[in-house]
């Protein structure tokens, strides 16, 4: 059994490559750009018709939309293990436009997601 946190130090660049693999082939018509605020770093997610890319950016905004929760939880969502409105219902915290993170969300992914 893999046990939790515990005390453990999280790094809010670590999720720099996961997000990438996981939303990589998802183009989006519309430019959106999206703030994932998490364990005190923010990522910046931009996407548009060629594709998506993620940094961790020092100074946040402006974003479409912006989503502040837990490292966990945000991978769970990014990688379709939980809805939007599961993750909310944690204390994630979300502002802007939600239409734009779902329509990221809903793009089918790559195949390292995980399936629904």
């Amino acid at each position: 059994m893999v046990r939790g946190p515990q005390g453990d130090v999280f790094r809010p660049h670590w999720l720099v490559l996961p997000l990438q693999k996981y939303l990589a082939g998802r183009p989006m018509g519309e430019p959106t750009r999206i703030g994932l605020h998490v364990q005190g770093g923010t990522l910046g997610v931009y996407a548009g018709p060629d594709g998506v890319t993620v940094e961790l950016v020092e100074m946040a905004g402006p974003f479409d939309v912006e989503l502040t929760a837990d490292a966990p939880h945000l991978l769970a969502l990014i990688s379709g293990a939980r809805s939007l409105d599961d993750v909310l219902a944690t204390g994630a915290v979300l502002t802007g436009n939600r239409r734009r993170l779902e329509a990221l969300l809903a793009v089918p992914s790559n195949p390292m997601a995980v399936s629904r």
